[in-house]
């Protein structure tokens, strides 16, 4: 169960890369203060079984004189699983409330008698990032990424992508975004697949909007125009990404609540051993009635 900690890395990953434009400052937003969201992790493997969950929370904040909204994601294996593997990580960014641009970004991960530790700050309207990444199998890293467009973190992602316009997902144009995980930033490729009726067990059937997604750990500012806008299910594996565990054949998908608040109902993924899926659980404190609910 050791590789249990490469499972919840990419999980968070996926799970908050929803796309689409990010015109936040342009748009309502879809959440508020006080949202509060549970996301249960399912592994398949021969017994299929819940194996942790994530608990979301958001929450107003002020950063030198401006509105600012903070997320704090806990991650946990259920206390069964403690006793194979541990798993106690925390995660907290705060981004403005204008335009949704992110300010800090903290990782604190403790999983078995692994340690891991990111402390990320942002300038030039998130376009410049400074790194700091600790962790117990590689030296301490310090580094500063400049690039054209916002640098986003897993959770800043998924909450600023949730304030997109869904009607500009229906061209079928691939999205990019630049994600920072570690020490390497990711490129990020996600497409409209569809609308459908998805069931999540305990919630019911909701109308859901299906998004495919490509994870590559990339150095993107070396790609073309082009490439940032090649979508392919199943990522590339470069050299160097053996620890990636959605390379390959990989099909990732997600489902979003075809609603107002686009909150994320469902995800699946294949890994090196079995699968795994997450399910929405208990949620409260959404801006807007969870209209997509069927049944």
């Amino acid at each position: 169960m050791r590789y249990l900690y490469k499972i919840f890395i990419p999980v968070l990953l996926f799970l908050f890369a929803v796309p689409g434009y990010i015109r936040a400052q342009e748009r309502e937003l879809p959440f508020q203060a006080g949202e509060k969201a549970q996301i249960i992790i399912h592994y398949k493997y021969g017994p299929k079984m819940d194996i942790g969950k994530i608990d979301l929370v958001l929450s107003d904040k002020t950063v030198s004189g401006k509105p600012c909204f903070n997320v704090r994601a806990d991650v946990s294996t259920y206390s069964f699983w403690d006793n194979f593997y541990k798993i106690r990580d925390v995660y907290e960014s705060t981004f403005t409330a204008d335009g949704m641009v992110p300010v800090s970004f903290l990782r604190d991960v403790k999983e078995g008698d692994f340690w891991a530790k990111n402390n990320y700050t942002w300038s030039n309207g998130g376009k410049r990032l400074h790194a700091i990444v600790d962790k117990k199998t590689r030296p301490h890293r310090d580094t500063v990424y400049n690039e054209k467009k916002v640098i986003r973190d897993v959770l800043n992602l998924f909450f600023a992508c949730r304030a997109l316009d869904i009607d500009k997902l229906l061209s079928g144009k691939v999205v990019h975004q630049i994600v920072a995980m570690d020490k390497d930033l990711l490129d990020i490729k996600l497409k409209y697949m569809g609308k459908e009726n998805k069931k999540v067990s305990g919630l019911g059937t909701f109308r859901a909007v299906k998004i495919g997604v490509s994870v590559n750990s990339r150095v993107v500012e070396a790609l073309s125009e082009e490439e940032r806008t090649t979508f392919s299910i199943a990522p590339e594996k470069a050299d160097g990404q053996d620890e990636n565990v959605f390379y390959g054949d990989s099909k990732i998908f997600l489902w979003l609540s075809d609603d107002e608040n686009h909150i994320p109902l469902f995800f699946t993924a294949p890994v090196k051993v079995g699968s795994i899926n997450g399910r929405l659980g208990e949620h409260s404190g959404l801006k807007y009635p969870l209209s997509s609910k069927i049944d």
